[in-house]
């Protein structure tokens, strides 16, 4: 019985992940789910959805609601639809609006992709960061309850060392540019005699 039981299990699994490959679904992306629901939402595995335009501050706020952490040093690298020389950006199907793939053409590596598509985005982290992956509008609903075609692409670059404050003098820094002082002030006094 226990044989039967893992082998219907094994084959159940094997079925669904079948079916979604085949009605175009992406493994990794399965599960879209309001930002705002976390922390502790998987960008990776994933990816979130929030209202409105995938601008920074909206961008950074999503993936902090959803991670419980702010990226470091988020900058926005470019758009599909602003910068397309920057791109290389196939629809699969050809002219289709749903999913296909992308690459940066320089090669720079993305860490976030959102995905721009009726009154929301979706907001990926490309872990690790790389120069090329695919996209899809799966998960994102306009208020029909129909899937939207993409508005653009956003591409993110994110990573570096946090910001260190500038370090505080210690005291025999001060003593050293006192004495210093001292001698420059008691030299000038007396040349002037």
């Amino acid at each position: 019985m226990k044989r039967f039981a893992h082998f219907l299990r094994r084959e159940l699994s094997f079925g669904v992940a079948l079916f979604a490959l085949l009605m175009g679904a992406q493994p990794g992306k399965a599960t879209l789910v309001l930002c705002s629901t976390g922390p502790g939402i998987d960008l990776v595995n994933d990816g979130c959805y929030a209202p409105g335009n995938d601008d920074l501050k909206s961008v950074l706020t999503a993936i902090t609601q959803a991670t419980g952490t702010a990226p470091l040093n988020l900058a926005l690298y470019g758009k599909s639809d602003t910068n397309p020389s920057l791109f290389s950006f196939a629809p699969n199907p050809p002219g289709g609006a749903f999913s296909g793939t992308w690459s940066v053409l320089s090669g720079t590596l993305i860490s976030y992709l959102t995905v721009k598509a009726g009154p929301q985005f979706a907001v990926y982290e490309l872990s690790p960061p790389s120069s090329s992956g695919t996209w899809t509008t799966a998960g994102l609903v306009v208020g029909s309850g129909n899937q939207p075609g993409l508005s653009h692409l956003s591409f993110w670059t994110a990573g570096g060392e946090e910001p260190q404050e500038p370090p505080i003098p210690e005291p025999s820094t001060y003593a050293l540019v006192g004495s210093g002082l001292v001698v420059l002030a008691w030299r000038l006094r007396r040349r002037r005699r």
